[in-house]
């Protein structure tokens, strides 16, 4: 038996009696122990998931107390400290998720905004020479790449993966150069209408 093994054994015998004062009857002290004992794994569990400190608490508090109501769920009560950080990696890795798609979401809304906005001003008729001079104009400030990517694809009505393959780059590069193109675009197309 190696001294991970005895630490483990005691650790284990050490939660379980907590477990069982806290079941027998809510005893604050032994709720305060458990926690005490096993916050700072169950932050740095989740902080190395989220990074973000405040979103790390937020979801430690939540592990706590879900976890404390839980409790009469637990069938070994000397995992307690294992059984904490498997639901703290799960909310963490929920969250994370939840945040992902928020901002996929949100990207693409801004994504489909842009887009919409430079085709309306791209697809102006020749009628509104001036307003195709002023993009032009705007397009000749972005730095080469982008004016290429978004000269192939609106003027000569490539895809992205023709332009991926015209310019040997990937096609995830070229989505990423096209998206802050037109942001950049929709931007000082924005700041002249102001």
């Amino acid at each position: 038996m190696t001294a991970n093994d005895i630490r483990s054994s005691d650790a284990g015998e050490r939660d379980a009696a907590l477990v069982k004062r806290v079941r027998a009857g809510g005893n604050e002290a032994a709720v305060a122990e458990l926690v005490r004992i096993h916050e700072k794994k169950l932050y740095r569990t989740v902080i190395s998931i989220l990074i973000n400190p405040s979103d790390a608490e937020e979801i430690c508090q939540a592990v706590l107390i879900e976890a404390l109501r839980k409790l009469n769920t637990l069938s070994d009560a000397s995992l307690f400290g294992p059984w904490l950080l498997r639901i703290g990696r799960n909310r963490a890795i929920d969250a994370l998720r939840s945040r992902e798609s928020r901002e996929r979401r949100d990207d693409q809304w801004l994504n489909d905004s842009i887009q919409q906005r430079i085709e309306a001003d791209i697809g102006q008729s020749i009628d509104s020479r001036n307003r195709q001079v002023q993009i032009k104009k705007k397009l000749s400030r972005l730095p080469g790449l982008y004016r290429s990517i978004i000269s192939l694809y609106y003027w000569h009505e490539m895809s992205v993966d023709n332009i991926a393959e015209q310019l040997d780059i990937p096609a995830g590069t070229v989505k990423s150069y096209l998206y802050r193109a037109r942001k950049i675009l929709f931007t000082e197309l924005d700041r002249d209408l102001l």
